[in-house]
């Protein structure tokens, strides 16, 4: 059967490793060591494809695994996810994303699942808040079973370190997974709900990431249930194209994708296909703004130097977060715009790169591995 800790590890490796790329296509291999509940631990070799894509309205994401073991290890998935917002500083954040896996082959692991979530975030400053629910559908040696589940939750950055708090009621009828967790109902036959408070924290300097989350259960009504799961991770990059993850712990059983209770210690290394220019990345970029007080308002100055061979692109919020009209200069690109009293967002990328603020703006991160600059006309 497919562990949960064997996807989580897989998505751990891949946000910790290309959560700034607007473009990335990356490879994944490794060995994954998992041991269920009550049973022995089996190793597995981990083969992994993702392909991650950014603009202003739309963030997607698409990742392939599998676990390749003669157990109950082995198993094969497919994930999908993809989020709108109407533009660069739009508050609201819709996501939807849909997997299907197929498990593994002993008794508990024949079957497959289907699963899908819908959520809506809420951006505010250096952080937010999120509400949604999901629902998935189980056959486990020809039983079927359904899972459903609410979530709400929030997060806060603060410098390179990124806090998030999330509460989940889970409702599921897969008695055999359940069970096989250690969670039993008070009545035979009674289907079984728990709740679930996470805390995870997110540190990302330079070539290292550092993920941890702690996940508490608790059954409700007529479910017992009282555990808790600790799970850890660090990513370190050699270079912009090779990325080495560890990560080990504890993950409990997840009726909505139909994974079960298992301790797993990893070990992959990913390797980017595409990985797209940055300014810090591109040699012989910079940015530069500037504001010059007028008798109503100011007039704004944005330089980029950049060489020919780059392509620049400009946006701002008083163009609606549309493509802006540089003024070609020596050695690279100019924008003039008057700009009246009042809180403007500007944005800058190069070679469809990641939007970024241009220098010596405040910075805005958003949620979908950009930023932009803040301009406040007095």
């Amino acid at each position: 059967m497919i562990a949960r800790a064997t996807a989580c590890a897989l998505l751990v490796a891949f946000t910790a490793a290309g959560a700034q790329s607007p473009r990335e296509l990356s490879l994944e291999a490794g060995v994954l060591r998992a041991r269920q509940m009550n049973r022995d631990a089996h190793d597995a070799i981990v083969l992994g494809v993702l392909w991650r894509a950014n603009d202003v309205h739309f963030a997607s994401l698409f990742s392939a695994n599998a676990s390749v073991s003669r157990d109950s290890v082995a198993a094969a998935q497919i994930i999908g996810a993809l989020a709108y917002r109407p533009s660069l500083q739009w508050p609201l954040q819709s996501e939807i994303g849909i997997s299907a896996s197929r498990f593994g082959v002993t008794s508990l692991g024949r079957g497959g699942n289907v699963s899908g979530y819908l959520r809506q975030r809420v951006l505010i400053a250096d952080g937010g808040i999120w509400g949604g629910g999901a629902i998935g559908s189980t056959d486990r040696d020809n039983i079927a079973s359904r899972g459903s589940a609410v979530d709400a939750g929030g997060w806060y950055r603060l410098g390179d370190f990124t806090a998030t708090a999330s509460i989940a009621r889970t409702f599921t009828d897969d008695t055999p997974l359940m069970e096989a967790a250690g969670i039993f109902p008070l009545l035979d036959g009674a289907d079984f709900s728990v709740d679930d408070a996470s805390f995870a924290g997110h540190y990302e300097q330079r070539r290292l990431s550092l993920d941890a989350v702690l996940t508490l259960r608790n059954g409700r009504g007529l479910t017992l249930a009282s555990q808790s799961a600790f799970f850890a991770s660090a990513t370190w990059d050699f270079t912009p194209r090779v990325s080495l993850a560890l990560g080990g712990g504890h993950q409990l059983a997840d009726p909505v994708r139909g994974t079960p209770d298992a301790t797993v210690a990893q070990a992959s290394v990913r390797f980017a296909l595409r990985v797209p220019r940055n300014e810090t990345e591109a040699k012989g970029i910079a940015t530069f703004a500037r504001l010059e007080p007028q008798d109503i308002g100011s007039v704004l100055t944005l330089t980029v130097a950049a060489p020919d061979s780059v392509a620049v692109e400009m946006a701002a919020s008083f163009s609606d977060w549309q493509p802006l009209m540089l003024r070609r200069i020596v050695g690279g690109w100019e924008l003039k715009v008057a700009l009246k009293p009042g809180r403007y967002g500007v944005a800058v990328r190069f070679d469809g790169g990641a939007w970024q603020a241009p220098g010596s703006l405040a910075k805005i991160r958003d949620g979908f591995g950009g930023e932009s600059g803040l301009v406040i006309i007095p």
